[in-house]
C-alpha cells in the first residue's frame, strides 16, 4: 500500500521504508521517539552555539578594551626603550 501514489508500478519509498522498520522489529512508536530525540538533539546543540555566539558578542566591547589597555602599555614601554 502505498500513501503517496496511486499508480501499482510507481515505486513507494515511504512503504517500504516503513515495511523496513517493521521487519527490523522498529514501529511507528519507537521510530517517532528516535526522531524525537534526534530533534531534540538537534535543537539543545543549537541552543548552545547561539549562547556562546551571543556571549562572545557581547562580550567583545569588554576584550576590546583590555587588548588596547595592553596596546598603550606595549606602546609606552617601546618609547621607553628607544630613548
Amino acid at each position: 500500500f502505498c500513501l503517496f501514489s496511486s499508480h501499482p508500478s510507481k515505486i513507494c519509498f515511504a512503504s517500504s521504508a516503513l515495511q523496513s522498520t517493521e521487519k527490523l522489529g522498529v514501529g511507528l512508536p519507537e521510530l517517532g521517539a528516535v526522531t524525537d530525540a534526534l530533534v531534540q538533539t538537534a535543537i539543545s546543540t543549537a541552543t548552545n552555539l547561539l549562547k556562546e555566539t551571543k556571549d562572545y558578542i557581547l562580550n567583545a566591547k569588554d576584550d576590546l578594551k583590555k587588548l588596547q589597555r595592553i596596546l598603550k602599555i606595549f606602546q609606552k614601554a617601546i618609547k621607553v626603550a628607544d630613548r
